[in-house]
């Protein structure tokens, strides 16, 4: 029960990080499949997308969406940090040359 909301379900510490690495798990792979040119549901895909579901039902609705929306920003920007240090590694590999 949450504390500032009684009477509404909140889910732990523990539950919220789970879920969150789920989701970011799940987003991860995406990418990856939509950069390979995978369009069909993978087993892989299916998976994740079930440790999401099952990580969910402690949590409250808007848990659920503050919690997605904060992993898949999470993940935007690990994924532009990635960007930024390929980009750097090709600048300076042509400067080298």
């Amino acid at each position: 029960m949450g504390r500032w909301f009684p009477g509404f379900r909140t889910g732990t510490s523990e539950q919220v990080k789970t879920f969150r690495d789920a989701c970011m798990a799940l987003f991860r792979n995406s990418r990856y499949q939509r950069a390979a040119g995978i369009r069909t549901e993978t087993t892989r895909f299916l998976d994740l997308n079930d440790r999401v579901c099952a990580t969910e039902r402690p949590l409250s609705r808007a848990q659920r969406s503050w919690h997605w929306h904060r992993a898949l920003d999470a993940e935007d920007r690990d994924f532009t940090r990635l960007q930024q240090a390929s980009e750097r590694q090709d600048r300076a590999m042509r400067r080298s040359r």
